[in-house]
């Protein structure tokens, strides 16, 4: 499939950034992680990617991970964003966490969030509420 100029300048923007770069597919959907914002495309056989949705967020984009309805977002100040990702074409903060370090990698599995935290993993229980006890 070819893109269009301005579809390929919107991704280029988001793979080329100098930090970011995280890209996840999931039920005929990828999401995209640039330098500040998560994007969301609908992906149609034998079509073009289609912008539906995305969310600013506030510094540089480290990784990004969606697990089941929510996307998982560090960036480079030591902040989680939690995404809710139900409606694609209107994502929203549902929470977020903060880190004591730089966060360079994260992974989610079931409901436990392992973080690449300085030299060390740490590993953490999502609780909606009561956040992520280490």
């Amino acid at each position: 499939l070819l893109l269009s100029e301005a579809e390929q300048g919107v991704l280029d923007d988001i793979i080329s950034g100098p930090f970011g770069a995280s890209l996840e597919a999931r039920d005929g959907r990828f999401y995209a992680a640039g330098r500040d914002k998560v994007m969301s495309f609908r992906v149609y056989k034998n079509h073009n990617p289609v912008l539906s949705g995305f969310f600013d967020v506030s510094g540089r984009i480290e990784s990004m991970r969606v697990n089941g309805s929510h996307a998982y977002v560090n960036t480079k100040g030591g902040r989680t964003y939690i995404l809710d990702i139900t409606d694609p074409s209107n994502i929203f903060q549902d929470g977020t966490h903060d880190v004591a370090y730089w966060v360079r990698g994260l992974e989610v599995l079931d409901h436990r969030v392992f973080l690449l935290d300085g030299n060390r993993i740490r590993i953490a229980t999502i609780q909606w509420n009561r956040g992520w006890p280490w």
